[in-house]
């Protein structure tokens, strides 16, 4: 979609929802824009970043959905109000981020960052966990001599409260932060019990200039529609060939959310089951969960090597 086009779409889109809103107003009492925000100004799409690009994405896209069901729902009442709403195109879907780290990789960073976020970072690797729900866990949601891991159901996206195993490695690091003697530790925990389990102040940025130093991610420019990033300096600014959307310069690479990804990997290529994995990371759609297990280089050669040594025992 050209630069031209898009800016119609966006009209055109803006002027549908205005008097789709004014139909819902007049038909159920319901002003939408009190829940939808100011997000969807024309244009706004395509000088969005990428996550926000991202979000908009799926929230036109429950907007479409809302006025589609309203729209059924007139009809069968018999009302006809709301039976001229016009469909829309969507724009195209951003690419699927790939951003994940082997545990060699997970190691080496935590030399570049403080000592008091070694055991937040391990949790992310070896737990799956999504950031924002771990900088939440509190004491209470622990135990360490069961070593297993409460979730709190309102706190993940799926709503999953099922009780989860902690890895060796996880239960080492935060056996680091507690008391020594286990007595001790129980009544730290105790005590603690409504407290937060990690110290995440500063981390996203410190995350970030670590990754930086370590060559996990680069400072370039990227396309908040879909995704394509560019590698070039500050100065020039870029201009997305394949959807023709500006481009917007800034940090490309590992995030905290690619800790999931690499917890799936990690499992994954030490043979454990899909649905082991799965009920570890949340994870309710096979779909979705293909999309976090993602290979490169090292898993295809490995697998090459693997069904090699079995043709070998027939010749």
């Amino acid at each position: 979609m050209g630069e031209s086009p898009r800016k119609e779409f966006m009209a055109q889109l803006e002027t549908a929802r205005n008097e789709w809103w004014r139909r819902l107003v007049a038909v159920y009492g319901w002003d939408p824009s009190k829940q939808a925000g100011r997000e969807y100004s024309p244009g706004s799409l395509a000088t969005a970043s990428p996550h926000r690009a991202r979000r908009m994405d799926g929230s036109l896209r429950l907007l479409r959905r809302m006025f589609h069901l309203a729209t059924e729902k007139a009809n069968d009442s018999g009302r006809t109000v709301l039976d001229a709403i016009p469909d829309f195109e969507l724009p195209t879907r951003p690419k699927l981020r790939l951003d994940f780290l082997r545990e060699a990789e997970m190691l080496s960073l935590l030399d570049e960052l403080p000592a008091r976020l070694h055991a937040f970072i391990k949790f992310l690797f070896y737990q799956g966990v999504r950031s924002g729900e771990a900088e939440a866990i509190t004491w209470a949601q622990l135990d360490l001599n069961k070593a297993i891991f409460f979730p709190d159901a309102e706190r993940n996206k799926t709503g999953d409260s099922r009780v989860k195993a902690l890895a060796d490695h996880t239960v080492e690091a935060l056996q680091k932060i507690t008391p020594k003697d286990a007595k001790d530790r129980e009544q730290f925990m105790l005590v603690n019990k409504d407290e937060h389990v990690f110290d995440t102040a500063n981390y996203k940025k410190l995350f970030k200039r670590a990754c930086l130093k370590l060559g996990f991610a680069y400072l370039g420019w990227q396309c908040g529609q879909c995704g394509v990033t560019r590698k070039a300096s500050e100065k020039e600014k870029q201009t997305c060939k394949s959807c023709h959307c500006p481009m917007h310069f800034g940090y490309i690479g590992m995030t905290t959310h690619g800790f999931r990804r690499s917890a799936i990997v990690y499992y994954r290529d030490g043979g454990t089951p899909d649905a082991v994995i799965m009920s570890l990371s949340g994870h309710t759609s096979l779909d979705i969960y293909r999309d976090y297990s993602v290979s490169d280089l090292q898993a295809q050669r490995e697998a090459q090597r693997r069904a090699a040594a079995k043709s070998d025992e027939y010749h």
